[in-house]
Formats: C-alpha cells, sequence, structure tokens
C-alpha cells in the first residue's frame, strides 16, 4: 500500500511542481555554493543534486510504473483472477506505455514538438515490455488451456511498440501540437 502511494506522488509530482519552481530551487541549491568550490565539494554538490534532477525528470514515468506495478499484483493475488495473467501482463505493458503519452495533452495547441528523448525512451522501453511479454506468455503455452486465450496474449505482447507511436499521434491529434520532424 505504501507503495502504491509513492507511486502516486511520483506521478503528481510534475503536476504539483512546475518548472520555474524548478528552476529556483535549481537557482537556489547552486547560488549556496562557494563561487569556485574544490573538486571534492563540486563532486559532492553534483552527487547530490542528481537524484533531484532524476525525479524531475522521470518521476512521472517512475510513478506509473509503480502504479501499474502494483495494479497486477494486486489483479494478480485474487483468488479466482477477473482476466487471465496471459491477457494480464500484456495488457498492463500495453496500458503503460500508452500512459506515457498522456503528460502531452498538457502541450498548448498549435505548438511544434519534436519529443526526440520521449521517443528514445519508449522505444527502449516499448522493446523491453515487447520481449517481456513474449517471453511471459511462451512461458505459460503449456499451462495455459485455453490456446485462443494464449495466442491473444502473444498478440498484445507485440503491441507495445506501435501503441507508443500511436498515442503520440493520437495526443497530437486531440491536442492539435504538431509533431516536428
Amino acid at each position: 500500500m505504501l507503495f502504491l502511494v509513492l507511486g502516486i506522488i511520483l506521478v503528481l509530482f510534475p503536476l504539483v511542481v512546475d518548472d520555474a519552481a524548478w528552476s529556483g530551487f535549481y537557482n537556489w541549491y547552486f547560488s549556496s555554493a562557494p563561487a569556485h568550490p574544490s573538486s571534492g565539494l563540486a563532486v559532492l554538490l553534483v552527487l547530490v543534486m542528481v537524484p533531484f534532477l532524476l525525479l524531475h525528470s522521470f518521476s512521472y514515468m517512475i510513478g506509473t510504473a509503480i502504479c501499474f506495478w502494483c495494479a497486477g499484483r494486486f489483479l494478480l493475488r485474487q483468488t479466482k483472477p477477473l482476466i487471465s495473467p496471459v491477457l494480464l501482463i500484456p495488457l498492463l505493458g500495453d496500458g503503460y506505455v500508452f500512459a506515457q503519452a498522456l503528460p502531452f495533452l498538457e502541450v498548448p495547441g498549435g505548438t511544434g514538438i519534436r519529443p526526440m528523448g520521449w521517443v528514445f525512451y519508449m522505444v527502449s522501453l516499448a522493446m523491453g515490455l515487447t520481449v517481456f511479454g513474449l517471453a511471459y506468455v511462451a512461458r505459460q503455452f503449456r499451462k495455459q488451456p485455453n490456446k485462443a486465450l494464449w495466442a491473444m496474449g502473444l498478440v498484445l505482447s507485440l503491441l507495445p511498440l506501435p501503441l507508443a507511436m500511436t498515442s503520440l499521434r493520437l495526443m497530437a491529434a486531440l491536442k492539435g501540437f504538431e509533431l516536428e520532424p
């Protein structure tokens, strides 16, 4: 339960802390350091700041991963599962990939963006989730009596990469921002 609360806090962190507040914190932190710190102090200042930089950049991605992981654990622990695990695991991966495009709803309409970093992380993430989903579903072949469910799980395991790009284009169509080449 505490892990789920942490995930929710991480998801909400970018919504609560805007870029101006973050820049203010960053400026305050480094303005309190001496003008020419020793190399040891400089390394220490950077090492303390790196987790905060990662938190600012990746809190939504980490928070949604925690929330989807908790949802999967909850659904898999049921005595009579609502959905077969051979479908649930790929569906959770697909849902997670789709959820990563939701922050683009904050982009104002008519803005031109080039989300190259997002695309890199999403392709990496989608490829990893595809491999994990295919490996999980392949292991379930002998355990799954219904081969149609197994085949559907196999197809769902192949969807993260197309879903990542489709979700970005969907957000662009909904909000009216332009994806620059």
